[in-house]
């Protein structure tokens, strides 16, 4: 095979999507032309080539390359073959199980005894609107955080975010239900527990992706629409993707922890062309941005430079 059709393999949608935010229309693709001034979307990218209404441009996906990269179509294909424009390769989705709930009695239990321990959340800057409000609780050794599947309260609890119990905690939970598990995760048995915290939050055009329920659940008390996967950036799932199609920008925020720019930057690609990674200011994640002074102000304002693409020491390229 030789280069241009090894190239011509590539898929179209993937290429032009790490460009531009496609939306599906029917059997087509449709988003704002990158070669010109575009305020409607006008590119549409179909299964073996693209069009543009606005300015008439049109190609294979090596052509696209070509004239994105301004190179030879030989060395756009290379490009496509070799690494250097490579499209985001999805991984697969992982099976979903279907599991029982944490029983509700348990979760209100936790929670009743977290009075006089409420201090740790307030310590973190958390007030007691948003530890009742998420039903956050203390098991009689460790602090228990519950992963709702949708609306605080209002709805199902598949998981609880937690250290291993004493044995005295251990021998209540076996008594109340043989299918709870002792782990820093506390799940249904047969159950992965990965499950996307905050997603009740996700409305309106500017969405947040962090990574630590935590992290994420100070974010949505500063008033950002803002969520976490349950078990980390390495948890994290193709198809919770849908959840940020509507908005017009999404940021994913890498904290400053060494070996995570690549999977941050793996979760933004699973998410789209409309989303972009920056870099939490400071050292550590959102949370110590916010114990050392920062306002949610200031890092949305650090969010404006790098939407214009002003260089700051805090933001990642």
């Amino acid at each position: 095979m030789n280069p241009f059709e090894a190239a011509r393999e590539k898929n179209i949608v993937d290429v032009i999507g790490r460009d531009v935010r496609l939306r599906k229309a029917g059997y087509l693709h449709m988003g704002l032309c990158p070669f010109h001034e575009d305020a409607e979307p006008s590119l549409a990218v179909y299964q073996d080539h693209f069009y543009c209404f606005g300015c008439g441009v049109r190609g294979t996906v090596i052509d696209y390359v070509m004239m994105r990269e301004g190179c030879s179509p030989l060395n756009a294909a290379r490009k496509l073959i070799g690494g250097g424009f490579l499209p985001y390769v999805r991984r697969p989705v992982r099976q979903k199980t279907v599991a029982p709930t944490v029983p509700q009695w348990i979760v209100h239990y936790w929670h009743g005894k977290l009075t006089g321990r409420r201090a740790y959340f307030h310590s973190r800057g958390f007030t007691d609107e948003t530890i009742d409000r998420e039903m956050w609780g203390w098991d009689g050794r460790r602090y228990m955080i519950p992963v709702w599947d949708g609306v605080p309260g209002e709805s199902k609890v598949h998981q609880v975010a937690r250290r291993r119990c004493d044995e005295v905690e251990m021998k209540l939970l076996r008594e109340a239900d043989e299918q709870l598990m002792p782990a820093k995760y506390l799940n249904v048995r047969g159950y992965a527990g990965n499950h996307l915290y905050g997603k009740w939050s996700l409305k309106g055009p500017v969405l947040y992706v962090f990574f630590g329920l935590l992290t994420a659940a100070m974010a949505i008390q500063d008033g950002l629409p803002a969520c976490s996967p349950s078990n980390g950036v390495g948890s994290w799932q193709d198809e919770w993707s849908k959840h940020f199609q509507e908005a017009d920008e999404v940021w994913v925020l890498q904290d400053n922890t060494p070996g995570e720019r690549d999977a941050t930057h793996l979760v933004a690609a699973s998410i789209g062309g409309h989303a972009k990674v920056v870099v939490t200011p400071g050292e550590g994640d959102y949370n110590d941005y916010k114990m050392n002074g920062g306002t949610v102000e200031g890092f949305l304002k650090l969010c404006a430079k790098r939407k214009k693409g002003m260089k700051d020491e805090s933001v990642q390229d």
